[in-house]
C-alpha cells in the first residue's frame, strides 16, 4: 500500500544486495492484482515511484515490469520510472522487440521474464519436450546477448529466464502433489506450442534434476566475455590536493578518498563509510573507521 512505502524503503535501502526497486508485474494484464484500470495503475505506480525517490537517499533506480511492449503514451506517463522490465513470450525469437524499444525510449530495459516450458501440447498426447525448451532457451538468450547494453548498439541490460524449477501448484484445477499438464493457449506464447504449460517451466525439475535447457543456458557466452580486453594503462598515485575536488560518481569518489587518505590523511569519508585498504565498506552508524597509518 502507499502507506507502507516509507517503512519498506527505509528498512532495506542501505543493504548492499539492493540493486533497484520494482513496482508491479504485468500490471497491464492483472491491474496490480486488484483489477484496477490501466490508468489507475499508471497513477499508482507513478505515486509509489516518487515516494521511493523521496525516501531512498542511496539513489537506486526505480523500475516497473510490463507485459510485452508499452506504447509511447504509457512511457511518457511514467517519467519517474528509470528502467523498464518487459515480460515477453514470443516463440523462438523476440523479433523486432529491441529495435521497437530503441525507437520508443532512450531508457534502459531488461527482460523481466522470458523462456519456454518443457511440455509440448502439439500432439494429441502431449509429452515432455526437453529439446524444444533447450533450443528456445539458447536462441532467446543469444538474442539478448547480441543486443546487450555492454555493446555500442545494445539496448538490453539482460534478462531473467523463467524459471529455475517446476512449480506443481500452479494448475489450480489439478493437484499440488502431481505434475499436471493443462496449459493456457492465448494465441501467442512460448515455443513450440504457443501454450503456457504452467507446471513445466523449470530448467530443473522439482527434484532439481537438470533438463537439457539448463546446459543450453549455461553454455551461452556472457556478453562481458566477448568484449576486447581493456587498454593497458599506467597507474599513477593520486594527488592529495585533488581528492576533495573529484567530480566522479560517489563510489568512485569514496574509493579515491580511501586511496588519498592512506597517503595524506587529509580527505574525509562520508558518514557511515569506512576505508579497508584501498576499498570502502558501508557500516552505518556503528562503523569503526580504519585509521590510516
Amino acid at each position: 500500500s502507499i502507506d507502507s512505502v516509507e517503512k519498506e524503503v527505509l528498512a532495506v535501502k542501505d543493504h548492499p544486495s539492493i540493486l533497484m526497486w520494482v513496482i508491479g508485474n504485468e500490471w497491464n494484464y492483472n491491474g496490480l492484482y486488484t483489477d484496477m484500470s490501466k490508468w489507475d495503475c499508471i497513477n499508482r505506480i507513478g505515486e509509489v515511484a516518487r515516494l521511493i525517490k523521496r525516501y531512498d537517499d542511496r539513489g537506486h533506480p526505480v523500475s516497473t515490469i510490463y507485459g510485452w511492449l508499452p506504447d509511447s503514451g504509457t512511457l511518457a506517463a511514467l517519467p519517474d520510472i528509470d528502467v523498464w522490465g518487459l515480460n515477453v513470450y514470443s516463440g523462438r525469437s523476440f523479433g523486432n522487440l529491441f529495435n521497437s524499444w530503441a525507437g520508443r525510449s532512450s531508457k534502459p530495459m531488461y527482460l523481466g521474464e522470458y523462456g519456454a516450458d518443457a511440455y509440448n501440447s502439439n500432439r494429441r498426447r502431449g509429452f515432455e519436450d526437453q529439446r524444444s525448451q533447450a533450443d528456445a532457451t539458447r536462441w532467446l538468450t543469444e538474442e539478448i546477448v547480441a543486443r546487450s547494453s555492454v555493446k555500442h548498439d545494445g539496448v538490453c541490460l539482460g534478462g531473467l529466464l523463467f524459471e529455475l524449477a517446476d512449480e506443481w501448484w500452479k494448475d489450480g484445477s489439478g493437484s499440488s502433489s502431481e505434475h499436471d499438464n493443462r496449459g493456457i493457449a492465448p494465441g501467442a506464447g512460448p515455443h513450440p506450442d504457443m501454450t503456457f504449460n504452467e507446471e513445466w517451466w523449470g530448467i530443473v525439475d522439482i527434484d532439481r534434476n537438470p533438463r537439457e535447457a539448463y546446459d543450453a543456458y549455461r553454455r551461452v557466452s556472457n556478453p562481458m566475455q566477448t568484449l576486447p580486453p581493456p587498454a593497458t594503462t599506467t597507474t599513477v598515485a593520486p594527488d592529495p590536493s585533488l581528492c576533495q575536488a573529484s567530480e566522479t560518481r560517489r563510489r568512485r569518489r569514496v574509493l579515491d578518498k580511501c586511496s588519498c587518505r592512506r597517503r595524506s590523511g587529509t580527505a574525509d569519508l562520508e558518514k557511515g563509510w569506512a576505508c579497508q585498504g584501498d576499498s570502502v565498506t558501508w557500516c552505518g552508524d556503528d562503523c569503526v573507521e580504519e585509521i590510516a597509518q
